[in-house]
């Protein structure tokens, strides 16, 4: 046996990932591990995981300056079900953090396949983002306006929020006598976003 074993080209997937981002959020993962999810092509020889090292039959390695590193998983963490290798990354604990990786895999016959570049067809990324973005009102910032606040009726309203927040990622809403909602996006270093009101 001289051949490498191989993921099937385009088969990685994060089956947690329902609207298929890349970015496993706190409603889609909660504080579960990530699972990644592959198929073992066949024409590199295997099909299952009869065929791959018992002791470390797949291990997903992250990604460091070019490098495959740290383990993001452990034997335990994976399965084989319905033609589909089945990694739980229970090491990638991060809260909030971007992941690139590189699914090794070694054979019986002690043929591990090796990293070629951010292309290889075993190598991928994935966000895991289980933190809710927050936002701040940075002006007005008092409870009572006067008719300086709102001069020739507009009210501009400055929003800071969470530094992941991007293309019109917020939106306010301004009740009254009547109810406006605008939407924005947060720019600058400390990522604020400001709306204006008219009418008021």
């Amino acid at each position: 046996d001289v051949r490498r074993p191989c993921v099937s080209q385009g088969s990685i997937r994060f089956p947690q990932d329902t609207n298929s981002d890349g970015r496993l959020n706190v409603a889609e993962l909660g504080m579960a591990a990530p699972v990644l999810e592959f198929q073992l092509d066949p024409a590199c020889g295997d099909t299952d995981l009869s065929t791959l090292l018992t002791t470390t039959p797949v291990v997903v390695r992250e990604i460091v300056g070019g490098t495959p590193g740290t383990a993001l998983n452990t034997p335990a963490d994976v399965t084989f079900s319905a033609g589909r290798v089945r990694v739980s990354l229970s090491q990638a604990t991060a809260l909030e953090r971007d992941f690139a990786f590189f699914v090794e895999m070694t054979d019986t016959a002690i043929n591990r396949n090796l990293y070629s570049g951010p292309s290889d067809r075993a190598a991928g990324s994935v966000r895991v983002d289980r933190v809710a973005p927050s936002c701040t009102f940075v002006s007005p910032s008092r409870t009572t306006l006067n008719l300086a606040d709102v001069s020739g009726g507009s009210l501009p309203v400055t929003i800071a929020t969470s530094a992941d927040v991007g293309m019109n990622g917020v939106t306010a809403t301004l009740t009254g006598a009547t109810t406006q909602s605008q939407m924005g996006t947060p720019s600058g270093a400390s990522n604020q976003a400001t709306l204006t009101f008219s009418g008021i």
